[in-house]
């Protein structure tokens, strides 16, 4: 007979795992929540299933002594409440979700995120956001993959062990902070950032000056190959695992000729395709037909006068309708990289946000990171307005959206 089933957490995910339980013929006896305005009050989940009285975990080892726990939160909140309920005296055996962490300084990329350029392996990209050194591993001559992962390995607990001593590369950079991360080699995030070839001449990007960029077409695509077998290798050994979300960085991949093998690989796996939208990929259509996967498009205007001067080529119409197509199988995502004196005005951006909300497309509102100059504070007065006209549209129009911390 099953042990009595409580799940913490009345919050958002409640009813996504009361159905999971559901579904396995184990109804929950409770819920149990820290909120004290929520004790003693009860939740009937979609008018379904029978009413469940939210307690406090006092009450809950009363009536039920045996009872197992479900902890409902995502990371860290989930690892806070696991400590709070072993404290408490619940032995981590009796936590069904309960998997091994630690507290202390952290980044969300740290144990999380792996990118591979060709050259690298970096835990992240706050080198060209803020003036701190990345960890990352080199990628030498005759290096197999196990020996890869097991640098990277090395690379990660060093970090950490400098972290806990207040020192190393990563002691500046404003991402840190204090909490629980999981003790785990599983990635959530696989990033492909090989540069392999974009049709665009965006002002923004330096990925051309970069000297990878400045290779044979033959040699490019060799090391988009080498990329796609670690990412293999990587899931053979369950280091990326059916949740983790692979991105696309490398160059434009649209035309990548190694689309078609790529999307095979990674067909069910969540997937960011950051893309131009010039050329249409039915083979990327495909995977945001799964509804787990989106596109990222850097439009950054409303009018094609403007996307010509900022991209280089003369082609706004089309991309506008292929990411129309784009959003009829999936979600799309559009970003504005705001350039003072170029895309800071009404009309490029009061016609972004229309032709967003046409598709129902989320939005980001971006800096420039290609020039030392946009570290410091916007201090043009049309910027400053700009800004605060792109974040009261999308408020009244209700579209969502995401802005750069640097506009915080």
């Amino acid at each position: 007979m099953d042990k009595p089933l409580v799940l913490y957490g009345a919050g958002g995910n409640l009813t996504k795992a009361y159905k999971k339980f559901a579904e396995e013929g184990r109804l929950p006896v409770c819920i149990c929540d820290s909120n004290a305005s929520k004790i003693d009050t009860t939740i009937c989940i979609d008018g379904k299933f029978p009413p469940l009285k939210i307690l406090q975990l006092d009450n809950i080892g009363k009536l039920y002594q045996n009872a197992e726990f479900f902890v409902t939160p995502k990371p860290p909140a989930r690892f806070e409440i696991m400590q709070n309920l072993i404290d408490s005296g619940i032995p981590k055996e009796k936590i069904i979700n309960y998997e091994p962490f630690i507290k202390g300084l952290h980044c969300e990329y740290l144990k999380n995120e792996l990118i591979y350029t060709g050259e690298t392996l970096d835990i992240c990209c706050a080198d060209s956001a803020y003036d701190v050194k990345i960890p990352q591993v080199r990628i030498a001559e005759g290096m197999n993959y196990e020996d890869m992962v097991t640098a990277i390995h090395s690379m990660r607990k060093k970090t950490l062990y400098d972290l806990s001593s207040n020192k190393g590369c990563c002691i500046n950079c404003p991402k840190l902070e204090e909490g629980y991360y999981p003790v785990t080699n599983s990635l959530k995030k696989f990033t492909f950032a090989e540069i392999f070839h974009c049709q665009f001449r965006c002002i923004y990007c330096n990925a051309r000056l970069l000297p990878t960029s400045q290779l044979p077409y033959k040699q490019r695509k060799d090391t988009t190959k080498k990329a796609l077998e670690f990412a293999k290798y990587l899931k053979s050994v369950q280091i990326i695992n059916k949740d983790t979300i692979i991105v696309f960085v490398n160059g434009e991949i649209s035309i990548n000729p190694l689309l078609h093998e790529i999307t095979k690989v990674f067909m069910d796996y969540p997937c960011l395709f950051l893309t131009n939208a010039e050329v249409y990929s039915n083979e990327i259509a495909k995977i945001l037909d799964k509804g787990r996967s989106y596109i990222n498009v850097s439009l950054d205007s409303g009018t094609a006068e403007t996307f010509e001067k900022i991209k280089g080529k003369s082609c706004f119409d089309k991309v506008c309708e292929n990411i129309k197509r784009y959003s009829m199988h999936g979600k799309v995502s559009l970003k504005y990289i705001l350039l003072e004196d170029i895309n800071d005005n009404e009309e490029d951006i009061s016609k972004f946000l229309i032709f967003a909300k046409d598709i129902n497309a989320s939005v980001s509102l971006s800096r420039d990171y290609s020039n030392d100059h946009t570290k410091a504070y916007v201090k043009n007065q049309k910027t400053l307005a700009a800004i605060d006209y792109f974040k009261n549209t999308c408020s009244q129009e209700k579209i969502h959206f995401h802005f750069d911390s640097y506009f915080n």
